[in-house]
Protein backbone atom coordinates (compact mmCIF):
# COMPACT_ATOMS: atom_id res chain seq x y z
CA UNK A 1 0.00 0.00 0.00
CA UNK A 2 1.71 3.50 -0.70
CA UNK A 3 1.10 6.49 1.13
CA UNK A 4 -1.12 8.24 -1.50
CA UNK A 5 -3.59 5.48 -1.08
CA UNK A 6 -3.37 5.50 2.38
CA UNK A 7 -4.52 9.00 2.98
CA UNK A 8 -6.74 8.74 0.37
CA UNK A 9 -8.55 5.41 1.48
CA UNK A 10 -8.78 7.69 4.87
CA UNK A 11 -10.72 10.24 3.48
CA UNK A 12 -12.69 8.57 1.09
CA UNK A 13 -13.61 6.88 4.32
CA UNK A 14 -14.22 9.83 6.54
CA UNK A 15 -16.44 11.39 4.09
CA UNK A 16 -18.58 8.62 3.25
CA UNK A 17 -18.99 8.29 6.81
CA UNK A 18 -20.27 11.69 8.09
CA UNK A 19 -22.00 13.98 6.07
CA UNK A 20 -20.85 17.55 5.57
CA UNK A 21 -22.65 20.15 8.35
CA UNK A 22 -22.92 23.79 8.78
CA UNK A 23 -21.73 24.87 12.10
CA UNK A 24 -22.43 27.90 14.12
CA UNK A 25 -18.65 29.28 14.90
CA UNK A 26 -15.42 28.82 13.15
CA UNK A 27 -12.90 26.39 14.46
CA UNK A 28 -8.91 26.67 14.62
CA UNK A 29 -7.28 23.74 15.89
CA UNK A 30 -3.62 24.37 16.67
CA UNK A 31 -1.26 21.39 16.45
CA UNK A 32 2.45 21.51 16.92
CA UNK A 33 5.13 18.19 16.56
CA UNK A 34 8.79 18.33 16.96
CA UNK A 35 9.74 17.06 13.53
CA UNK A 36 10.64 18.84 10.52
CA UNK A 37 7.81 19.68 7.91
CA UNK A 38 9.73 17.31 4.99
CA UNK A 39 9.25 13.83 7.44
CA UNK A 40 6.42 11.57 7.12
CA UNK A 41 5.17 12.42 9.99
CA UNK A 42 4.22 15.50 9.25
CA UNK A 43 3.69 14.81 5.28
CA UNK A 44 1.85 11.63 5.79
CA UNK A 45 0.42 11.67 9.19
CA UNK A 46 -0.38 15.22 10.70
CA UNK A 47 -1.45 16.98 8.25
CA UNK A 48 -3.64 14.65 6.31
CA UNK A 49 -5.24 13.97 9.47
CA UNK A 50 -6.10 17.75 10.18
CA UNK A 51 -7.32 17.98 6.23
CA UNK A 52 -9.17 14.14 7.05
CA UNK A 53 -11.07 16.44 9.84
CA UNK A 54 -11.17 19.41 7.88
CA UNK A 55 -12.85 17.61 5.14
CA UNK A 56 -15.62 15.85 7.84
CA UNK A 57 -16.64 19.23 9.16
CA UNK A 58 -17.27 20.89 5.89
CA UNK A 59 -14.62 23.05 5.89
CA UNK A 60 -15.83 24.54 9.68
CA UNK A 61 -12.69 23.51 11.43
CA UNK A 62 -9.49 24.94 10.15
CA UNK A 63 -5.87 24.47 11.40
CA UNK A 64 -2.16 25.90 12.26
CA UNK A 65 0.32 23.11 12.75
CA UNK A 66 3.64 24.48 14.41
CA UNK A 67 6.61 22.39 13.13
CA UNK A 68 10.09 20.78 14.69
CA UNK A 69 12.51 23.86 15.39
CA UNK A 70 9.39 26.30 15.51
CA UNK A 71 8.91 28.13 18.78
CA UNK A 72 6.41 25.38 19.66
CA UNK A 73 8.50 22.65 18.17
CA UNK A 74 10.29 21.43 21.40
CA UNK A 75 10.22 17.28 21.85
CA UNK A 76 10.19 17.53 25.29
CA UNK A 77 7.69 20.17 25.40
CA UNK A 78 5.00 18.16 23.36
CA UNK A 79 2.44 16.69 25.81
CA UNK A 80 2.83 20.06 28.37
CA UNK A 81 1.96 22.12 25.55
CA UNK A 82 -1.36 19.77 25.42
CA UNK A 83 -2.34 19.84 28.26
CA UNK A 84 -2.07 23.14 29.09
CA UNK A 85 -4.19 24.07 26.60
CA UNK A 86 -1.15 25.93 24.43
CA UNK A 87 -2.27 23.96 21.60
CA UNK A 88 -4.99 21.95 20.67
CA UNK A 89 -3.39 18.48 19.62
CA UNK A 90 0.01 17.31 19.52
CA UNK A 91 2.11 14.16 18.38
CA UNK A 92 4.69 13.44 20.63
CA UNK A 93 7.74 10.72 22.04
CA UNK A 94 6.39 9.07 25.18
CA UNK A 95 10.00 8.91 26.66
CA UNK A 96 11.03 12.73 26.38
CA UNK A 97 10.64 13.81 29.22
CA UNK A 98 11.78 10.77 31.11
CA UNK A 99 9.10 8.93 33.55
CA UNK A 100 6.17 10.28 32.27
CA UNK A 101 4.68 6.96 31.27
CA UNK A 102 6.40 4.21 32.87
CA UNK A 103 3.38 1.76 31.96
CA UNK A 104 3.25 2.71 28.28
CA UNK A 105 7.47 2.62 28.15
CA UNK A 106 6.96 -1.26 28.55
CA UNK A 107 6.53 -1.05 25.30
CA UNK A 108 10.27 -0.71 25.26
CA UNK A 109 11.57 -4.53 26.58
CA UNK A 110 14.36 -5.18 24.14
CA UNK A 111 12.85 -7.72 21.29
CA UNK A 112 9.34 -7.01 22.24
CA UNK A 113 7.89 -6.70 18.90
CA UNK A 114 9.17 -7.21 15.49
CA UNK A 115 6.82 -4.97 13.16
CA UNK A 116 5.59 -0.97 13.52
CA UNK A 117 1.77 -2.86 12.90
CA UNK A 118 2.21 -5.72 15.82
CA UNK A 119 3.81 -2.99 18.37
CA UNK A 120 1.00 -0.35 17.55
CA UNK A 121 -1.88 -3.19 17.53
CA UNK A 122 -0.82 -4.48 20.60
CA UNK A 123 0.20 -0.81 22.58
CA UNK A 124 -3.87 -0.15 20.86
CA UNK A 125 -5.46 -3.29 22.22
CA UNK A 126 -3.73 -3.02 25.55
CA UNK A 127 -4.40 0.72 26.07
CA UNK A 128 -8.14 0.96 27.76
CA UNK A 129 -7.55 -1.81 30.33
CA UNK A 130 -4.42 -0.43 30.85
CA UNK A 131 -2.57 2.57 29.81
CA UNK A 132 -5.68 5.10 30.03
CA UNK A 133 -4.76 6.15 33.43
CA UNK A 134 -1.68 7.78 32.22
CA UNK A 135 -3.08 10.44 30.06
CA UNK A 136 -5.62 12.09 32.12
CA UNK A 137 -6.01 15.64 31.23
CA UNK A 138 -6.22 14.69 27.22
CA UNK A 139 -8.13 12.62 24.76
CA UNK A 140 -5.70 10.24 23.16
CA UNK A 141 -6.48 10.06 18.97
CA UNK A 142 -3.90 6.77 18.64
CA UNK A 143 -0.97 5.48 19.48
CA UNK A 144 1.63 3.85 17.81
CA UNK A 145 5.23 2.73 17.21
CA UNK A 146 7.56 2.04 14.22
CA UNK A 147 9.14 -0.55 12.97
CA UNK A 148 12.27 -1.76 15.46
CA UNK A 149 15.44 0.39 15.32
CA UNK A 150 18.65 -0.05 14.14
CA UNK A 151 21.95 0.58 15.79
CA UNK A 152 23.76 2.98 13.41
CA UNK A 153 27.50 3.36 13.73
CA UNK A 154 30.64 4.42 12.98
CA UNK A 155 32.69 1.00 13.38
CA UNK A 156 30.93 -2.19 12.39
CA UNK A 157 28.65 -3.89 15.25
CA UNK A 158 27.86 -7.37 14.84
CA UNK A 159 28.17 -8.82 18.15
CA UNK A 160 27.00 -7.77 21.48
CA UNK A 161 30.39 -6.80 22.89
CA UNK A 162 31.55 -5.02 20.16
CA UNK A 163 29.07 -1.84 21.79
CA UNK A 164 31.34 -1.97 25.13
CA UNK A 165 32.70 1.56 25.57
CA UNK A 166 30.71 3.27 23.10
CA UNK A 167 28.78 6.76 23.66
CA UNK A 168 25.71 6.19 21.84
CA UNK A 169 22.56 8.37 21.44
CA UNK A 170 19.43 7.12 23.34
CA UNK A 171 15.90 8.19 22.68
CA UNK A 172 14.77 6.70 26.16
CA UNK A 173 15.03 5.71 29.63
CA UNK A 174 14.32 2.03 28.58
CA UNK A 175 16.80 2.06 25.61
CA UNK A 176 19.45 3.40 27.97
CA UNK A 177 18.75 0.32 30.54
CA UNK A 178 19.13 -1.64 27.05
CA UNK A 179 22.46 0.33 26.10
CA UNK A 180 23.94 0.21 29.76
CA UNK A 181 23.29 -3.84 30.12
CA UNK A 182 25.38 -3.73 26.67
CA UNK A 183 28.68 -1.78 27.92
CA UNK A 184 27.54 1.35 26.00
CA UNK A 185 27.20 4.94 27.20
CA UNK A 186 23.99 6.24 26.58
CA UNK A 187 23.58 10.02 26.06
CA UNK A 188 20.31 11.67 25.72
CA UNK A 189 19.99 13.82 22.83
CA UNK A 190 17.24 16.12 20.91
CA UNK A 191 17.19 14.69 17.45
CA UNK A 192 18.44 17.95 15.97
CA UNK A 193 22.04 17.22 17.71
CA UNK A 194 22.57 14.20 16.48
CA UNK A 195 24.45 14.95 13.07
CA UNK A 196 26.60 17.35 14.70
CA UNK A 197 27.57 15.30 17.94
CA UNK A 198 28.57 12.47 15.34
CA UNK A 199 30.15 14.26 12.60
CA UNK A 200 32.71 15.82 16.20
CA UNK A 201 33.12 12.39 17.12
CA UNK A 202 31.43 13.36 20.63
CA UNK A 203 29.11 10.48 19.66
CA UNK A 204 29.50 6.46 18.27
CA UNK A 205 26.45 5.94 17.04
CA UNK A 206 22.54 6.43 17.37
CA UNK A 207 19.84 3.92 18.31
CA UNK A 208 17.37 5.00 15.99
CA UNK A 209 15.27 3.88 12.62
CA UNK A 210 15.29 4.30 9.10
CA UNK A 211 13.12 7.06 8.75
CA UNK A 212 14.96 8.93 11.51
CA UNK A 213 18.66 8.41 9.59
CA UNK A 214 17.03 9.43 6.54
CA UNK A 215 15.72 12.30 7.28
CA UNK A 216 18.30 13.83 9.64
CA UNK A 217 20.80 12.52 7.29
CA UNK A 218 22.57 10.19 9.86
CA UNK A 219 24.12 7.83 7.39
CA UNK A 220 26.61 10.94 6.27
CA UNK A 221 28.09 10.79 9.85
CA UNK A 222 27.60 6.92 9.87
CA UNK A 223 29.11 3.90 8.54
CA UNK A 224 27.35 0.68 9.44
CA UNK A 225 23.90 -0.07 10.25
CA UNK A 226 22.94 -3.12 12.61
CA UNK A 227 19.53 -4.47 11.70
CA UNK A 228 17.58 -6.42 14.20
CA UNK A 229 14.57 -5.85 16.63
CA UNK A 230 16.41 -4.38 19.14
CA UNK A 231 13.59 -1.45 20.84
CA UNK A 232 10.76 0.01 19.76
CA UNK A 233 9.66 3.25 21.22
CA UNK A 234 5.59 4.33 21.84
CA UNK A 235 4.75 8.20 20.52
CA UNK A 236 1.25 9.66 21.56
CA UNK A 237 -1.14 11.91 19.15
CA UNK A 238 -3.56 13.77 21.67
CA UNK A 239 -5.88 16.33 21.65
CA UNK A 240 -6.71 18.38 24.84
CA UNK A 241 -9.48 17.39 26.92
CA UNK A 242 -11.11 20.67 27.33
CA UNK A 243 -10.90 20.93 23.47
CA UNK A 244 -12.28 17.67 22.50
CA UNK A 245 -14.87 18.20 25.20
CA UNK A 246 -16.02 21.99 23.86
CA UNK A 247 -16.65 20.82 20.47
CA UNK A 248 -19.93 20.77 18.97
CA UNK A 249 -20.81 17.20 18.80
CA UNK A 250 -20.76 16.79 15.49
CA UNK A 251 -17.55 18.00 15.31
CA UNK A 252 -16.53 15.52 17.86
CA UNK A 253 -18.14 12.68 15.95
CA UNK A 254 -15.68 13.85 13.05
CA UNK A 255 -12.94 13.80 15.39
CA UNK A 256 -13.45 10.00 16.15
CA UNK A 257 -14.12 9.63 12.60
CA UNK A 258 -10.50 10.50 11.79
CA UNK A 259 -8.31 8.43 14.94
CA UNK A 260 -8.95 5.56 16.71
CA UNK A 261 -8.47 2.37 15.06
CA UNK A 262 -8.45 2.75 11.82
CA UNK A 263 -5.87 5.96 12.55
CA UNK A 264 -3.80 3.62 14.38
CA UNK A 265 -4.01 1.01 11.61
CA UNK A 266 -3.04 3.12 9.21
CA UNK A 267 -0.07 4.73 11.03
CA UNK A 268 1.60 1.32 11.62
CA UNK A 269 1.36 0.79 7.43
CA UNK A 270 2.98 4.45 6.89
CA UNK A 271 5.90 3.07 8.73
CA UNK A 272 6.64 0.44 6.39
CA UNK A 273 5.95 2.94 3.71
CA UNK A 274 8.21 5.94 5.37
CA UNK A 275 10.87 2.94 6.18
CA UNK A 276 11.71 1.40 2.53
CA UNK A 277 11.53 4.90 1.01
CA UNK A 278 14.28 5.96 3.53
CA UNK A 279 16.17 2.44 3.14
CA UNK A 280 16.23 2.92 -0.60
CA UNK A 281 17.49 6.63 0.08
CA UNK A 282 20.32 6.23 2.62
CA UNK A 283 21.64 2.75 0.00
CA UNK A 284 21.48 5.49 -2.85
CA UNK A 285 23.39 8.46 -1.24
CA UNK A 286 25.96 6.08 0.50
CA UNK A 287 28.13 3.25 0.72
CA UNK A 288 27.37 1.79 3.99
CA UNK A 289 27.06 -1.07 5.38
CA UNK A 290 24.00 -3.01 6.57
CA UNK A 291 24.82 -5.68 9.12
CA UNK A 292 21.93 -8.29 9.42
CA UNK A 293 21.96 -10.62 12.21
CA UNK A 294 21.45 -14.17 11.88
CA UNK A 295 19.82 -16.62 13.87
CA UNK A 296 22.47 -17.28 15.91
CA UNK A 297 23.90 -13.98 16.66
CA UNK A 298 20.07 -13.01 17.26
CA UNK A 299 19.73 -15.33 20.40
CA UNK A 300 23.19 -14.04 21.35
CA UNK A 301 21.50 -10.28 21.34
CA UNK A 302 18.61 -11.78 23.50
CA UNK A 303 20.50 -14.01 25.73
CA UNK A 304 22.96 -10.77 26.68
CA UNK A 305 19.71 -8.27 27.25
CA UNK A 306 17.30 -10.96 28.76
CA UNK A 307 17.49 -9.46 32.40
CA UNK A 308 16.80 -5.79 31.15
CA UNK A 309 13.46 -7.23 31.05
CA UNK A 310 12.98 -7.45 34.23
CA UNK A 311 14.87 -4.20 35.24
CA UNK A 312 12.43 -2.03 32.98
CA UNK A 313 9.11 -3.91 35.08
CA UNK A 314 11.19 -3.28 38.45
CA UNK A 315 11.46 0.52 37.40
CA UNK A 316 7.67 0.57 36.51
CA UNK A 317 6.88 -0.91 39.87
CA UNK A 318 9.24 1.43 41.48
CA UNK A 319 7.25 4.68 39.44
CA UNK A 320 3.65 3.73 41.23
CA UNK A 321 2.68 0.79 38.35
CA UNK A 322 1.71 -2.08 40.84
CA UNK A 323 1.06 -4.22 38.28
CA UNK A 324 3.68 -3.48 35.60
CA UNK A 325 4.26 -7.89 34.99
CA UNK A 326 0.64 -7.99 34.43
CA UNK A 327 0.72 -5.12 31.60
CA UNK A 328 4.24 -6.52 30.38
CA UNK A 329 2.30 -10.13 29.94
CA UNK A 330 -0.71 -8.65 28.38
CA UNK A 331 1.73 -6.09 25.94
CA UNK A 332 3.46 -9.30 24.98
CA UNK A 333 0.49 -11.33 23.78
CA UNK A 334 -0.96 -8.80 22.41
CA UNK A 335 1.80 -8.13 19.90
CA UNK A 336 2.02 -11.80 19.45
CA UNK A 337 -1.51 -12.29 18.04
CA UNK A 338 -0.51 -9.34 15.21
CA UNK A 339 2.60 -10.91 14.59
Amino acid sequence: MTLHSIRMTALAGVVAALPSAVFAQDITLRISHYVPPTMGIHTDLVQPWAEALQECTGGRVGFEISTGGSALGNVGRQYDQVRAGIVDVAFGLQGIPRGRFPATSLLEVPFIAGSARAASLGLWDIFPEYLAQEYEGVHVLALTAPNPAMLNTREPVRVPDDMAGMRIRTPTPGVSAMLTALGATPVGLPPAEMYENLQRGTLDGAAIGWNAVASFRLYEVTQYHTIGSFYVVPFFFVMNQGTYDGLPDDVRACVDQVSGDGLVARIADMWDVWDADSRARIEAESDNTFIVLDEAETQMWKDRLAPVTDELIAAAEAQGVANAREIYNALVAAIQSHE
